[in-house]
């Protein structure tokens, strides 16, 4: 028979050898990888309500993003954006609407990554109705106002819906380009 004594010491013995060896992979782990040393510290900022608005040199409103959260971690140079609602803003003075659930940005706002249920809005004007874009995945740049995606698309107008591969708009000018295997439906009133 063991004694108690004896009988702990080889219970206790793997386990502590289990948990020395789980501490040692985790430092090792953290110290290769920055990324998650730079999170595991924590947020450095985080915004909530936030309406960020952008001026062109004219003082004319070029954009504007509202987001319930924005977060920022240290040693990264983008934001993360939840359910990010952006108004960019052409020279007819009517918003280009952009939604989603998930998005980042750079510090500077010059490029704005969209994914989760991206939906963009063009609105009507003389020459046709309004439009409705929708996508898993969006990079917008507004300083050029310029929308790119090189996943499914599907465009919607009363009576037309398409579905494509990749997109290229031009906020600026309303022009869409659909990149690839676009194909349509037409309703007719009857």
């Amino acid at each position: 028979m063991l004694s108690d004594r004896v009988r702990r010491y080889l219970v206790s013995t793997p386990i502590l050898i289990s948990l020395f060896f789980t501490i040692y992979i985790l430092k090792d782990t953290h110290q290769h990888n920055p990324t998650a040393n730079a999170n595991t510290k924590g947020p450095e900022a985080v915004m909530e309500n936030v309406i960020a608005i952008q001026m062109n040199s004219s003082g004319h409103i070029q954009s504007k993003l509202h987001t319930p959260k924005m977060v920022r971690y240290p040693g990264e140079n983008r934001v993360t954006i939840l359910q990010p609602r952006l108004e960019i803003y052409n020279a007819t003075g009517k918003p280009w609407q952009i939604v989603a659930k998930q998005g980042e940005a750079t510090e500077t706002a010059d490029k704005i990554e969209l994914w989760q249920e991206v939906r963009i809005k063009q609105p009507n004007n003389l020459y046709q109705n309004s439009t409705t874009l929708l996508t898993e995945r969006l990079s917008i740049f507004p300083n050029d106002k310029i929308a790119k995606t090189s996943q499914a698309v599907t465009v919607q107008q009363p009576g037309i819906t398409m579905q494509a591969r990749g997109l290229n708009a031009n906020i600026g000018s309303g022009h869409i380009e659909l990149l690839s295997n676009v194909e349509g439906q037409y309703e007719t009133g009857e």
